[in-house]
C-alpha cells in the first residue's frame, strides 16, 4: 500500500504538492481532471491555479518562471516572453498573479496543487529548481514533490511514438548514453535535484507501472496521494473520458506502506 502524504494542518497558509511527471506517465490526463473538476475541489478546500496555467491546464508559467535567464525555448515564446525585458515583466506579474489568486482563496484553499511535466524535462538545474521553489516558499507553509517514475526505455518508446505523430522522421529511440548531458533520462539525477533544495522526506516518488498504480490507473494514484487533504466525506467528479471517481475524504485513507 503507498504511503499518503501526511494530513495538513490548519496553517494561515495552505501546503502545496507539487506533480512534477515525469514525462510520459499520464501528466495531461491528470492536468485535465484537475482543471475540468477545478470548482469541485476547491469546495473540499483543494486549489488548482489558473494563474499558472496554459490553455492545456499545464502549469508551464512555473517552469517558464524558474529556467535560467538564457535558456529560451518555445515554452518561453509561447507565453510571449522574447527577451530578458519581457522575462522580467512576466516574473513579476506571474508572481503576483499567482499570490493574489492563493490569497483570494483563503482559507477555502487548505492544499494547492500544481502540476507540470516540464519540471522534470527543463528545470535541469538545481539553480532552477531552487528559483522555483524560492517562488512558492512564501505562499506556502510546506511543500510536496509527487513524481512519477517509468522504466527510461518505455520513456524513450512513447517519446519517439509523440515524435513520429509529429511529424519527426529520425530513427535514433534511445540515447546512446546517460550521462549528465542527457539529464532527461536521468532519473536518480532529478531526485537527487530536487531533494536538495527541498529536503529528501518531501519528495513522494511512485512507480509508474500498473501493477503499482491504485487500480493500475494514474488519476486514481494521484487521488489517493492527495486524498487526504480533502476533509470529511467524498465527493464525485468526472474525468475527461466520462469515467467517475469518488474523492476519497479524510476518513477514508490509510497510511502504511
Amino acid at each position: 500500500m503507498m504511503a499518503p502524504l501526511s494530513r495538513f494542518q490548519s496553517s494561515a497558509r495552505p501546503r502545496a504538492i507539487l506533480h512534477i511527471g515525469t514525462e510520459k506517465t499520464g501528466t495531461t490526463t491528470i492536468q485535465q481532471f484537475l482543471a475540468k473538476n477545478r470548482s469541485q475541489l476547491l469546495k473540499k478546500g483543494v486549489l488548482v491555479p489558473a494563474s499558472a496555467e496554459n490553455k492545456y491546464h499545464n502549469h508551464i508559467k512555473l517552469v517558464a518562471y524558474a529556467r535560467a535567464d538564457d535558456r529560451q525555448d518555445n515554452l518561453r515564446r509561447s507565453l510571449g516572453i522574447e527577451n530578458e525585458r519581457d522575462l522580467e515583466r512576466f516574473r513579476y506579474r506571474f508572481r503576483s498573479e499567482l499570490e493574489r489568486e492563493i490569497k483570494t482563496a483563503g482559507r477555502n484553499a487548505q492544499t494547492v496543487v500544481l502540476s507540470s511535466e516540464h519540471c522534470h524535462s527543463r528545470l535541469t538545474s538545481a539553480a532552477e529548481v531552487e528559483r522555483l521553489v524560492d517562488l512558492l516558499r512564501p505562499l506556502v507553509e510546506d511543500l510536496a514533490i509527487v513524481v512519477y517514475l517509468r522504466r527510461q526505455d518505455k520513456m524513450a518508446v512513447s517519446l519517439y511514438s509523440t515524435y513520429l505523430k509529429l511529424g519527426g522522421t529520425g530513427k535514433e529511440v534511445f540515447p546512446k548514453t546517460a550521462t549528465e548531458s542527457h539529464s532527461y533520462y536521468n532519473l536518480d539525477g532529478l531526485l537527487d535535484r530536487w531533494a536538495r533544495v527541498c529536503g529528501e522526506p518531501s519528495i513522494i516518488p511512485r512507480i509508474y507501472e500498473p501493477v503499482e498504480l491504485k487500480e493500475g490507473d494514474t488519476v486514481r494514484d494521484f487521488l489517493e496521494l492527495i486524498g487526504p487533504y480533502f476533509g470529511s466525506g467524498p465527493i464525485r467528479v468526472s474525468t475527461t473520458d466520462e469515467r467517475d471517481f469518488h474523492l476519497p475524504g479524510a476518513g477514508n485513507c490509510q497510511g502504511g506502506q
